[in-house]
């Protein structure tokens, strides 16, 4: 079983498709508040701290700082790394196509 695999079975699989959302949003900022993830995903704010609640919960986010009201969020790097997606034709472009980063087979 590959590691991107137990990260999604012990986090992503849990997750309802709108947490789901609010994560993919989240991973694509360093740091973000419940009121613009909720201009962003068009999601009223009080939905979006219910999410955020369940997110936190499960390890996905961390409450990275507070300014009076607000609350910056942000992804649990696992998530970030788990999430993200390798452009092959960028890695094509850079010659690194051929390239093995490890080989877990040795």
């Amino acid at each position: 079983m590959t590691l991107k695999k137990i990260l999604d079975a012990r986090y992503l699989n849990n997750l309802s498709p709108k947490s789901k959302k609010v994560l993919l949003e989240i991973t694509n900022h360093h740091e973000i508040t419940n009121k613009t993830l909720s201009n962003k995903l068009k999601t009223p704010s009080s939905n979006i701290s219910t999410y955020i609640k369940n997110l936190n919960e499960q390890g996905c986010v961390y409450l990275r700082r507070k300014n009076g009201k607000d609350k910056f969020w942000s992804a649990d790097p696992i998530m970030k790394w788990n999430l993200l997606e390798v452009d092959e034709g960028l890695l094509k472009d850079e010659g690194y196509q051929d390239t093995l980063l490890y080989d877990f087979n040795k």
